[in-house]
C-alpha cells in the first residue's frame, strides 16, 4: 500500500502542532495578563473577523493564492500575534487580531480543502473506497491538533517557572510558531481540481458542510 498521502497529513499536522502550541498560549495570555479587557477585545475582534471573512473572503481567497501558499501566508499571521505579546502594545495587538481573523479563516479554508484532495488520492491509489478514509485523515490531522494546547501549556508553564521575563518567554514561543510556517514552506504542493467552476465549488462546498 502506498503510504506517501499518510505522510504528506502527519507533515502538514506537524506544521500545525508547532503553529498552534505558542498560539494556545498567546491567546490564554490576552485574557490573564495585566491588560484582561483589552485582550478580551482582541479576541473578540480576533474572532468576529474570522467568522466574517469565512462567510464572504477566504474560499475565493484560496483559490487565487493556490493551496500551500494561502497555508504559508495565513501561518504568518500566527506568528505575529504570538510576537504581539514580545512588546505590549494595545493598537499593534488591535490590527494584529484583524489581520489574524483573516489569516485563520484562510487557513482552515486550504487546511480542509488540502486533506480532501490528498485523501481521495490516497483512495485512488490504493483502489480504495470514496471517502472511506476521510475520517482516518482528519483523526491524525485532529489529533496533532488537541495535542498542541496542551504541549504549549507544558511549555509556557516551564519558561514561566523559570521566571524568564515575558519577552524571552514570547521571543522562544514566536521562534517555535515561525518554524511551523517553515514546516509548511516545505509541504509537498497540492492543486486544486480547475476542469470547472462546478467541480471547485462542490469541492468547497463538501468542505464547509464538513466544518459545520
Amino acid at each position: 500500500m502506498d503510504r506517501s498521502n499518510i505522510f504528506i497529513i502527519i507533515h502538514l499536522s506537524f506544521s500545525f502542532l508547532l503553529i498552534f502550541m505558542p498560539f494556545a498560549v498567546a491567546q490564554m495570555f490576552q485574557t490573564s495578563s495585566d491588560h484582561p479587557e483589552s485582550g478580551t477585545i482582541a479576541l473578540c475582534l480576533l474572532y468576529a473577523t474570522f467568522c466574517l471573512s469565512n462567510l464572504v473572503l477566504s474560499s475565493y481567497i484560496v483559490q487565487f493564492l493556490g493551496l500551500r501558499l494561502s497555508l504559508i501566508l495565513a501561518s504568518v499571521g500566527y506568528v505575529g500575534f504570538t510576537a504581539c505579546n514580545i512588546v505590549y502594545n494595545v493598537w499593534i495587538l488591535y490590527v494584529i487580531s484583524f489581520i489574524m481573523g483573516l489569516a485563520a479563516s484562510i487557513l482552515w479554508t486550504a487546511q480542509g480543502v488540502y486533506v480532501t484532495i490528498v485523501t481521495s488520492e490516497h483512495e485512488t491509489r490504493n483502489h480504495l473506497e470514496p471517502l472511506s478514509t476521510r475520517g482516518f485523515m482528519n483523526g491524525i490531522f485532529f489529533c496533532f491538533m488537541q495535542v498542541s494546547q496542551t504541549f504549549g501549556n507544558l511549555i509556557a508553564t516551564l519558561l514561566f517557572y523559570l521566571q524568564l521575563r515575558q519577552w524571552i518567554i514570547f521571543s522562544t514561543m514566536t521562534a517555535i510558531c515561525a518554524c511551523g510556517t517553515i514546516s509548511l514552506c516545505l509541504l509537498r504542493p497540492v492543486y486544486m481540481p480547475r476542469k470547472s467552476g462546478i467541480e471547485v465549488n462542490a469541492l468547497f462546498s463538501t468542505i464547509c458542510k464538513s466544518d459545520a
